[in-house]
């Protein structure tokens, strides 16, 4: 006897608590499928990235509550003594495996707009959207790194340019997504005959797309296209700022919402303290300052100081996460900021990700819960 499998059900984009709740800061944890992870530590401790760890990692971020898993897009490392990020997992297969072994969490892919042609883009994340019942996230970056870029043999482009490419491969992605019948596309940057994409994604109208720009052309990119968009800030008034800003433009402009969501890395300690000593002993005496000039691009001859307002330091913590450094109430307190600022969610990194996912579900989620700010 044959057995008839249906097509799923479709899933509503705005189902989802990654999109916004009066009443919950949704997390992701970022970063985790590159070794070395977000901090530019020689410390034992940062991820290995081989296949176990990550899925061993999603799955206890999974069962802790978080909301999402969000790579890193890595195609060569910044050097320094730990060969920074040279080790990799690539994004989009790293989604699909997780896409089987997850049950609930919603998994990104993290893709440089000019590596990938958006038929194969939108095929793609269609897939792992129907592997995953729903759960297929797409984090859009317009391409920056000269290094990575000469490998696909491509220059990166000058700032209004990298975003007019991306607009028009964001365009020809979503109707690829959304079109029930095949469509001529014919743009600057692609040209597309009878372009069509079926099974379209398993969310409605397309899976949850996210976006890092804060340019003011990045800014009306993400406007345009993206669900979620990052800023990083400590001062609440420049965070209120800028959400109340980019909510204005989706809305006046392109009668759409977003949200937006911040970067964080953590430290927790018994004590402020405590939490500061282990960041010294993490980035002060383990630190890979070559690989961090080379990813900020400087030419430093001292050594950084170790403020936390030093750009040097801010790139070490977490590629300029907003550093929460000290007991779980101290970490609490900020992210009640956050919030009450307009941000809805975080990424969140830590040296130890195993470590840090087992001190966030036993000694921040409760806390977390009884402030008001995760309804689990």
């Amino acid at each position: 006897m044959t057995t008839a499998y249906a097509d799923p059900t479709p899933r509503s984009l705005h189902d989802n608590l990654l999109l916004g709740a009066e009443d919950h800061f949704s997390l992701a944890a970022f970063g985790f499928n590159n070794r070395g992870g977000m901090w530019f530590s020689t410390a034992e401790e940062t991820p290995r990235a081989t296949w176990e760890e990550t899925k061993a990692l999603a799955l206890a971020a999974e069962a802790a509550g978080f909301e999402a898993l969000v790579p890193n897009a890595r195609w060569k490392g910044f050097g320094g003594s730990s060969d920074y990020n040279l080790w990799s997992l690539e994004a989009i297969p790293w989604a699909a495996g997780l896409a089987e072994a997850t049950s609930r969490i919603h998994i990104f892919a993290t893709v440089h707009a000019p590596t990938i042609h958006p038929v194969r883009m939108a095929k793609q994340a269609a897939t792992i959207d129907h592997i995953s019942g729903g759960r297929f996230g797409l984090n859009v970056v317009a391409g920056w790194n000269p290094a990575e870029m000469a490998m696909f043999g491509r220059e990166v482009q000058d700032h209004p340019d990298r975003y007019a490419f991306a607009t028009e491969w964001m365009d020809l992605v979503e109707r690829l997504w959304t079109s029930p019948g095949e469509f001529d596309y014919a743009g600057r940057y692609f040209t597309a005959e009878g372009a069509i994409s079926i099974p379209h994604p398993v969310q409605s109208p397309r899976p949850v797309v996210m976006n890092a720009a804060i340019s003011e052309t990045g800014r009306r990119f993400a406007a345009r296209f993206a669900d979620i968009n990052f800023m990083v800030s400590d001062d609440p008034e420049d965070v209120s700022a800028y959400v109340t800003g980019i909510k204005r433009l989706a809305r006046e402009e392109f009668d759409r919402d977003i949200n937006v969501m911040t970067q964080i890395g953590i430290i927790i300690g018994e004590t402020e303290a405590d939490a500061r000593k282990r960041l010294d002993h993490w980035l002060k005496d383990l630190g890979d300052w070559e690989a961090v000039r080379r990813f900020a691009n400087m030419n430093l001859e001292t050594a950084p100081d170790f403020a936390f307002d030093s750009k040097e330091m801010r790139v070490a913590m977490g590629h300029h996460s907003a550093p929460l450094v000290g007991t779980p109430e101290q970490i609490v307190e900020k992210i009640a900021m956050f919030k009450k600022a307009g941000i809805s969610g975080a990424a969140v990194n830590w040296v130890d990700y195993a470590e840090g996912i087992r001190q966030y579900d036993e000694l921040l989620r409760p806390l977390l819960v009884d402030a008001g700010l995760r309804r689990f």
